[in-house]
């Protein structure tokens, strides 16, 4: 669907009818930016409006969508169901693009709660044992959460668990699997690091006495991130096999 030609098609059609686009926004209750924008090409109007919009340019639905108006012999019924499809695109990618602000939101709120909690020292220190810290454990999956947000592949990252597991699995459906999990493991990595020069800067600014072992607990961060790394590799590399299996039946599907 071209906006550029649709806009360039309502502008004609209102001048047809001698109207303004102040004018025409006031019969459709709306403001006359967005019947400027639907003319520039930079939006298309919602679908409660192209009804009342097109009884008021004199032009069918389907014209208004292909940007062109259509003889009588053109105009088939079948054309009323690619409209549908197109209101249903539409609509979906309304909702994808909520759920990917919904999905910032989140990010955003989750960093706000990292930052918090490295910058509080909330630590329980204990003598016997130096591999189990709270904080920390919680640190890194906060961090993994936050980059699954921000680039809305929680969904995908946790749906390769299961996707193991299935025979009848979509490509696009185990690439997508795929890379979140590759970027579930550069997170706990990458993050690991970051939070452990962190805590070591911190340290050697800081700390007199005891050093060795306070650097040895800070080291904590970094072992973390690792091990979900290793992990999570496993669960990479069936993945990619299972990718490589479909690929191969794909290309027998060819031959044959």
């Amino acid at each position: 669907m071209d906006q550029e030609k649709t806009g360039r098609f309502i502008a004609e059609k209102r001048k047809e009818k001698g109207m303004t686009q102040k004018e025409l926004a006031r019969q459709l209750g709306i403001g006359d930016k967005a019947v400027s924008k639907w003319e520039c090409g930079r939006g298309m109007p919602d679908n409660s409006l192209m009804l009342p919009l097109c009884d008021l340019l004199g032009i069918k639905v389907n014209e208004l969508l292909l940007g062109e108006s259509l003889l009588e012999n053109d105009y088939h019924e079948s054309s009323e169901d690619i409209i549908l499809t197109l209101m249903e695109e539409k609509e979906s990618l309304k909702k994808k693009n909520k759920k990917n602000l919904l999905s910032c939101i989140l990010a955003v709120l989750f960093m706000v709660l990292l930052l918090f909690l490295t910058i509080v020292p909330i630590r329980i220190w204990h003598s016997w044992v130096y591999f189990l810290d709270s904080y920390t454990f919680i640190t890194n999956l906060l961090l993994v959460l936050i980059m699954l947000l921000a680039s809305g592949n929680v969904k995908a990252f946790f749906r390769s668990f299961v996707l193991i597991r299935r025979e009848d699995v979509k490509r696009n459906t185990l690439f997508s699997s795929l890379q979140a999990v590759k970027l579930a493991i550069a997170s706990t990595l990458l993050g690991g690091g970051v939070f452990t020069l962190l805590d070591m800067i911190f340290i050697l600014r800081t700390t007199k006495k005891g050093t060795g072992q306070v650097a040895a607990v800070s080291l904590l961060t970094l072992l973390y991130g690792m091990l979900f790394a290793l992990l999570l590799l496993p669960l990479k590399y069936r993945l990619e096999s299972k990718m490589e299996e479909i690929n191969e039946k794909s290309d027998e599907s060819r031959i044959v």
